[in-house]
C-alpha cells in the first residue's frame, strides 16, 4: 500500500472525513492550520478562563458571544513578557549587553550576602 491509497483509505482524526480525494489531501493541512488549530486555542483559553463550562454546544447567541471572546483572549498578550521584549530591543539598539551587564557588578573583593539597606558585614579574623 503506497502513502497515496494509505491517505486515501484513512480517516481524519480531527474532520471525521473519509476518504480524501486528492484536493481534500492538498487543502486539508492548511485547513487544520489556519481553521481548526486557532479555534482550538481560543476554546482552551476559554475553558482556562472559565467562561466556557461545558463541551456541549451551546445557543447561537452564546456560541457566538464566546467565539468574539476567545478571539479577544488570543489577541491579548502579556505585559511582562512585551516589557522583556521592548528592553532587549532596545538594548541591541544601544548596543548593550544585557547578560553581561550583571557581571561586572560582582567583580571586586565584596562578600555577597545581606540586603540593600544592611549589607553583610566581612568579619577580621583576629
Amino acid at each position: 500500500m503506497n502513502h497515496y491509497q494509505l491517505l486515501t483509505n484513512s480517516m481524519c482524526v480531527l474532520c471525521s472525513v473519509k476518504p480524501f480525494s486528492p484536493i481534500i489531501i492538498i487543502l486539508h493541512p492548511q485547513y487544520c492550520v489556519n481553521i481548526l488549530l486557532p479555534e482550538a486555542i481560543q476554546q482552551l483559553l476559554l475553558w482556562r478562563s472559565g467562561e466556557r463550562t461545558t463541551a456541549s454546544l451551546l445557543s447561537h447567541a452564546e456560541e457566538e458571544r464566546l467565539h468574539e471572546r476567545g478571539s479577544a483572549k488570543a489577541q491579548e498578550t502579556d505585559w511582562v513578557f512585551d516589557l522583556l521584549r521592548l528592553r532587549e530591543a532596545q538594548a541591541r539598539l544601544w548596543g548593550v549587553d544585557l547578560k553581561a551587564k550583571g557581571k561586572g557588578k560582582d567583580k571586586g573583593g565584596e562578600v555577597r550576602g545581606g540586603t540593600r539597606s544592611r549589607p553583610r558585614k566581612v568579619t577580621v579574623p583576629r
